[in-house]
């Protein structure tokens, strides 16, 4: 049912093939590519979290759904601040690819580096809403704007209370 989420290497691995054809595409600059070390994928911290997202996102549709302030690369991020942009990626990735981030990542776990193997989840579903079409991509951030991180989140908060409890009453 859970998506296998814990390998540290197809992660990097996954980002390294995406970075590389951003760069042989002209979209990113080769001194833009963040540095994918397997210590700081073991348990990325937000600003190696930030950066990738950036990187990968920078100049596509999908980078419609941040505001310009959380596009800053060294900019410092509150809490709220780094929940809300969890949250548009997450609803973005589950609408346009079907990766249920929205599910199987926690935010707030993301965050403080709790849940790594959601986290590496995440990063290579964000790689796979990279390779999708423009339409479909503006589409999902235009709903995503529509509906707002709180309405996203308070849904998300129901539709993962009721996966565990499907999960909890089907080991019993």
């Amino acid at each position: 049912f859970f998506p296998d989420m814990d390998d540290v290497s197809l992660t990097i691995q996954t980002l390294s093939n995406a970075f590389d054809t951003l760069v042989d595409t002209s979209v990113l600059a080769k001194e833009s590519v963040p540095n994918l070390k397997h210590d700081s994928l073991r348990r990325p911290p937000w600003k190696v979290i930030h950066e990738i997202t950036l990187a990968l996102i920078e100049g596509s549709p999908a980078g419609k759904v941040l505001t310009d302030e959380e596009k800053i690369k060294d900019k410092t991020f509150t809490k709220q601040d780094k929940l809300r942009y969890l949250i548009k990626l997450f609803e973005l990735i589950s609408l346009v690819t079907s990766e249920r981030c929205d599910i199987f990542c926690v935010p707030a776990k993301v965050i403080a580096g709790q849940q790594v193997p959601s986290t590496l989840y995440f990063l290579r579903a964000l790689v796979k809403l990279m390779r999708q079409p423009s339409d479909k991509i503006n589409e999902a951030v235009v709903s995503v704007l529509r509906e707002g991180e709180v309405k996203i989140y308070q849904r998300a908060v129901r539709v993962r209370g009721t996966v565990t409890r499907m999960a909890d009453a089907g080991s019993h």
